[in-house]
């Protein structure tokens, strides 16, 4: 469906109580704002338009988590004929633009913080599944299992019980270390600008001793945590000395792969490499059964075929 799931929490926008109207017995108390476009802040596209019927299941799953207080708000350029849905996506008259004071996580009272309000708001690449799924793996996955059943449950708290989740996970970080948000989204943002210029490159983070190339892109890019450092708060001189480094070794590894690309005995092997410290190069090569490193890639290739390299020669 367009690129869209029924996890609908990155495209949440916040929540805004107003003042009630219409009659008690339907009286319209909540806002809550929803939006998909086609593109992100940088203009990458993150979706396709979707059609009417796509864009009525979405309004109407959505729609079904709320009560019937609650007007849920519907914009970007991913739905089609937007038109035909005013009737149940319009605001009042006096509606005026949410105040930061007012976004509040949509069935919690509490006003959500700063770093909270930053998390809600990420856009593709860089919401808060990507962070979690990064830095707490163990989390992510509670997380999902929760979201799943709660989809299967077919109640309104099953619903939203996965964002439910999120929102106690982000908010207990936030707690325990207030400058945990500021870091993570530098740390995603160098990520995903990594991912942006190499992307047939699984990009991930570790010193490069173990390794995982399970990734389902071509190659896989390991970067140490000095070098994640410097895309993350270097100049651009430096980044870019690092770009440059993974450009050349990818393709080393891209020549590589073609050269040998009738050799039954590489066709099992993921391909990766590992940046250290000092813009220091591994070439990595993984199958089901074993793990292989070197800094070169005629060293790489003797070790799959378990011959001696000449550092072991000597």
């Amino acid at each position: 469906m367009a690129g869209i799931n029924t996890n609908y929490s990155q495209y949440y926008k916040g929540t805004e109580h107003i003042k009630g109207y219409g009659s008690n017995s339907a009286q319209k108390d909540t806002v809550v704002r929803y939006q998909f476009n086609t593109t992100d802040e940088k203009g990458n596209k993150v979706m396709d338009k979707m059609s009417k019927e796509e864009t009525m299941r979405v309004i109407n799953d959505i729609s079904s988590q709320y009560g019937e207080n609650v007007i849920v708000e519907f914009s970007g350029d991913g739905l089609a004929a937007l038109e035909e849905y005013k009737g149940k996506m319009g605001l009042p008259e006096e509606h005026k633009e949410i105040p930061d004071g007012m976004l509040t996580f949509f069935d919690d009272p509490e006003t959500l913080s700063a770093d909270q309000l930053a998390i809600m708001n990420q856009k593709h690449g860089d919401d808060m599944e990507a962070i979690m799924k990064r830095s707490d793996p163990d989390a992510f996955k509670e997380y999902e299992k929760a979201r799943k059943d709660g989809i299967a449950e077919g109640t309104e708290k099953g619903l939203v019980a996965g964002f439910r989740y999120m929102y106690q996970w982000v908010t207990k970080k936030a707690k325990s270390n207030p400058g945990w948000m500021d870091n993570e989204q530098k740390t995603q943002k160098a990520l995903d600008e990594v991912s942006q210029r190499f992307k047939n490159a699984y990009v991930s983070i570790g010193d490069g001793s173990k390794f995982n190339l399970s990734g389902d892109k071509e190659f896989s890019i390991i970067l140490s945590d000095e070098e994640l450092n410097i895309l993350k708060n270097g100049n651009d001189e430096d980044k870019e000395k690092i770009y440059k480094l993974i450009d050349e070794s990818l393709q080393k590894l891209s020549e590589f792969k073609d050269s040998y690309k009738n050799e039954d005995f590489l066709k099992e092997f993921k391909f990766g490499i590992s940046v250290g410290k000092g813009n220091t190069i591994s070439f990595l090569a993984q199958s089901e059964k074993e793990s292989f490193k070197n800094d070169s890639i005629e060293g790489l290739l003797s070790l799959i075929r378990g011959e001696k390299t000449e550092d072991e020669k000597e």
